[in-house]
């Protein structure tokens, strides 16, 4: 992991006195069943060790995991702390006010986008859910006229079953907020409703179950 090597580095160079060890559970190095990620993680730290200094762990398992973590609230400075904060800080590291964690690397969704098709026939990139159901539905219609390319792909939303598509689906609740400022809409709440109206509707008129040549797809980096 290229960020333990260079703490390493660092420590060494500025006599800080630690060295990081990475130990990391997978199916390669380990006979301990891990098909349930949530319930390996919790178990070791339950168990109430100082075997491990630092956790690494997803972030939707902050609330399930801070009962077993440490404050970090007067443990490190303000200004430290301010270096991590963002517009959702509050949601992923913080549990029943307590600061348990901080952010290591953040994921983000984007759209691939297939310029050439849009130039083809001069449409702009979309910038909402309903124009990229019409500008998809209405390339997708033209190449099949044109081509008869049926295994055109127009949208593939990652909506797979396991946890990446459960995030897929949080993601897309995400552009349902009524301004960029509020936070994530309630799974009960009538953006949540909306929400699911219009995934559906995504569903019955652009997506595809064959991906052999994509216009518009969910790409995680």
């Amino acid at each position: 992991m290229p960020s333990i090597n260079d703490f390493n580095k660092y420590s060494k160079e500025n006599n800080v006195g630690i060295k990081l060890i990475l130990n990391l559970i997978n199916p390669s190095n380990s006979s301990t069943s891990i098909n349930d990620y949530g319930t390996t993680v919790e178990t070791t730290l339950s168990k109430g060790q100082d075997k491990y200094d630092i956790i690494f762990f997803d972030n939707v398992y902050t609330k399930r995991y801070g009962k077993y973590l440490l404050d970090l609230n007067g443990k490190l400075p303000e200004s430290h702390i301010n270096m991590y904060k963002f517009n959702c800080f509050e949601d992923l590291c913080v549990c029943n006010s307590r600061l348990v964690s901080l952010p290591f690397f953040l994921d983000r969704r984007v759209f691939y986008v297939n310029m050439n098709l849009l130039n083809k026939y001069g449409k702009e990139i979309p910038r909402t859910w309903d124009e990229l159901i019409e500008t998809g539905r209405y390339i997708y219609d033209e190449e099949l006229k044109r081509d008869n390319k049926t295994d055109l792909v127009i949208y593939n939303g990652s909506l797979e079953k396991s946890e990446s598509g459960a995030h897929t689906f949080y993601e897309f609740l995400y552009s349902f907020r009524k301004s960029p400022n509020d936070p994530m809409p309630k799974i009960d709440s009538p953006e949540a409703v909306e929400a699911l109206k219009k995934f559906k509707e995504l569903k019955e008129k652009i997506s595809s179950d064959v991906c052999k040549k994509i216009f518009f797809f969910s790409l995680q980096i």
